[in-house]
């Protein structure tokens, strides 16, 4: 059984990288994109699309975003959250093939 956690990497974007980051995204496959911070969307659904998540960031109307999409054959797991100094965004990848299931 594969005991090694996946890589994390943590870091601090400004505004502009962030817009290029959702055009990035916008040419993977999406997973799965979820809101979080705003009432109203907790008593909702939180998932949307990565567009309307995208615009909802930007404008502070929550204060964080999770991302789930597939690039390079792994899937990737980003986490944003506005912080002083910019947004933070934490990202890991998992490469579930290489995880075995236990009792293999």
């Amino acid at each position: 059984m594969n005991t090694e956690l996946p890589e994390l990497q943590d870091s601090v974007i400004d505004v502009e990288t962030f817009n290029q980051y959702i055009n990035d995204l916008s040419l993977t496959e999406i997973l799965d994109v979820r809101l979080k911070g705003n009432e109203a969307i907790r008593a909702q659904d939180s998932n949307t699309d990565l567009v309307r998540g995208a615009v909802l960031f930007e404008g502070k109307d929550v204060s964080g975003m999770q991302i789930k999409y597939i690039y390079e054959g792994l899937e990737w797991w980003d986490t944003l959250m506005w912080v002083e100094a910019g947004i933070r965004l934490i990202r890991i990848a998992h490469d579930w093939a290489s995880y075995e299931l236990e009792g293999d």
